[in-house]
């Protein structure tokens, strides 16, 4: 492994009070950055990580995720510095903790510091609003150092290189997480000099004149060309609009929401697949109502996205019904091949299955027009698929399951990028066993998705930024945000508290408003192009257009009662409960390129 991973796992307990762990580790000298995961049911009191002089206290947020799994937080000291005796001297001290308290403390890792300007490749200083000459043709980064407090009069990063301009917007350095005083690095990445000449400034959607600081701005020269790719998932918008779901733009004008989005900033858009939903094909209780989010509905999906000018990110559910780590259902057609069946005889039956089903898939997308540029095989596979045969605990089987998806997408669209896709984005010891054991089997892929939220996970951009320069760096593979969303009010349309029931980091449930998710958006953006050599590569928002439609929609059906159970993200979408385009999406538009 790249990473300096020494193992601790350690239970808290009342046993556990008032103990010190010290470790001497010997590394070369220069800046690292030293973090130990903690989960916690309770307050661990004072205690403190403790590297080379510098401390950090060490605290658990408790959360649990959608299917129980503990949300790991990472405690972090950047910068420490190692000097010429190579010696990094390591203390951790939990301090006397409550008697019913319970957690573990696990994975002390060290790494390189992530340093403004600390790059190998050379800097070239430039001035705002200056142009800049006699630069060689190819690809560069920008990066300037911002201080913003937020607000209406959004800022961005322009540069012109003569034919044309691309833009990023310019995040706040005040959430609640943060001192509002320390200096945020913007990132625009992927700009492309064709005549040896290049321009950048700060400027405003507003009139005002641009309030927030800069300086330091350094352009760097880049090997390979940059694409961003920005969306989200837009499988639901055919049963919304079915249900009188109807869209809006800023001012009033009903739009085409797909054409609308396109012209605001999105480039691709995320299409899942299950295989046949429908009442009696659920998990017993609920159901996918019919004609939806199966094979004809994604086609019709698909061609609707080509012809709006974006981009595609297929992802296959292999199941009827929805699927997250905690539940991964057969195909009940599937079931009915495999019923009495050893476990062997059954794997090789679901394997053989996955693949055609695959293959078919992908050859209707191309023989009308629309190979899909991103296919995950899987959503959501931290604990594997097609229960119990393709768990984590049978992750033989599991690989099998990943490859039989991928000689798919081999052999029918060769140019399609194969994807895994876990969610817990964030917490890096999962991603580490995943995708180490993937790798220990020869499972053929090359991207990782992932899904991030700041509820689940309790984790800011900025952390999700440094894992993904952690897993990138560990598998050489880019990464992908798969889901990401944030309330942009607290309650949904119903009147009740959302999926999402707070923002994590970025604050309770309150402070949900329609600036908030902006300015969350504009955060991760800038945070996703600062990974190193460009490896973080995009995000797909969930769900951005399954809006209320006057009470219409709803996630499920009832089995008992035919009726919808209600919609539980209507206050994360990127159009209101009326239909109406939010603020957030001029974080995309900040990220056009024209």
């Amino acid at each position: 492994m790249n990473m300096n991973i020494t193992s601790i796992k350690e239970e808290i307990t009342t046993n556990f009070s008032n103990r010190l762990l010290s470790y001497n580790l010997r590394m070369k000298p220069g800046l690292y950055d030293v973090s130990l995961f903690v989960w916690a049911n309770g307050a661990l009191g004072n205690s403190t990580i403790t590297a080379n002089g510098m401390t950090a206290s060490i605290q658990s947020n408790g959360a649990v995720q959608i299917d129980g799994i503990k949300t790991i937080d990472e405690i972090v000291l950047t910068n420490v510095e190692v000097k010429e005796n190579g010696t990094l001297d390591v203390d951790i001290m939990i301090d006397e903790v409550a008697d019913d308290l319970f957690g573990i403390l696990e994975n002390l890792v060290v790494k390189k510091s992530r340093n403004f300007g600390e790059s190998k490749r050379v800097y070239i200083d430039i001035n705002p609003d200056e142009l800049v000459t006699g630069l060689e043709n190819g690809y560069y980064t920008l990066t300037v150092l911002t201080k913003y407090s937020g607000g209406d009069d959004l800022h961005y990063l322009e540069v012109d290189n003569g034919a044309k301009t691309m833009t990023t917007g310019i995040p706040r350095n005040n959430f609640p997480y943060e001192t509002g005083v320390d200096w945020k690095k913007v990132t625009l990445r992927g700009i492309e000099v064709t005549s040896g000449t290049l321009s950048a400034t700060i400027k405003t959607i507003s009139s005002a004149k641009p309030n927030c600081q800069v300086k330091d701005f350094k352009l760097e020269k880049n090997d390979q060309p940059f694409e961003f790719l920005n969306g989200g998932d837009i499988t639901e918008l055919t049963y919304t609009e079915d249900m009188g779901g109807k869209y809006y733009d800023f001012d009033g004008n009903q739009v085409d929401p797909l054409e609308f989005l396109a012209a605001n900033g999105w480039n691709m858009v995320r299409i899942r697949i299950y295989n046949y939903p429908g009442k009696g094909r659920g998990e017993g209780g609920f159901y996918v109502p019919e004609g939806y989010q199966d094979l004809p509905d994604a086609l019709k999906l698909a061609k609707r996205a080509k012809d709006a000018g974006l981009k595609i990110q297929f992802s296959f559910h292999y199941s009827d019904y929805w699927t997250n780590p905690g539940r991964h259902m057969v195909p009940h057609a599937w079931l009915k091949l495999v019923e009495g069946k050893q476990v062997d005889e059954a794997v090789d039956i679901l394997e053989e299955e996955l693949y055609k089903f695959t293959k078919d898939a992908l050859e209707q997308l191309v023989a009308q027009g629309t190979p899909p540029d991103v296919i995950s095989v899987g959503n959501e596979t931290r604990n594997g698929m097609l229960f119990p045969y393709g768990s984590t605990d049978n992750f033989d089987a599991l690989a099998r399951f990943y490859n039989a998806g991928t000689r798919a997408i081999r052999e029918v669209t060769p140019d399609s990028i194969a994807m895994i896709h876990l969610d817990d984005g964030g917490n890096l010891n999962t991603y580490i066993d995943h995708f180490g054991n993937a790798r220990d089997r020869n499972v053929d892929f090359d991207m990782i998705g992932t899904s991030y939220y700041p509820y689940w996970t309790q984790k800011t951009a900025a952390k999700f930024g440094s894992f993904a320069v952690d897993v990138a760096r560990e598998f050489g593979k880019p990464i992908m945000i798969m889901e990401t969303a944030i309330n942009f009010t607290s309650h949904t349309a119903s009147g009740r508290i959302g999926q999402l029931t707070n923002n994590g980091p970025y604050g309770d449930k309150d402070t949900s408003t329609p600036e908030l998710q902006r300015d969350f958006y504009i955060e991760l953006f800038n945070e996703m192009q600062g990974v190193e050599d460009g490896m973080c590569v995009g995000s797909q928002y969930w769900d951005p257009i399954m809006i209320y439609a006057d009470g219409n929609t709803g996630w499920a059906i009832s089995e008992e009662t035919g009726k919808h159970v209600g919609n539980v993200i209507d206050n994360t979408t990127v159009f209101d409960f009326d239909g109406k385009a939010l603020p957030v999406i001029h974080a995309y538009r900040m990220n056009k390129r024209k």
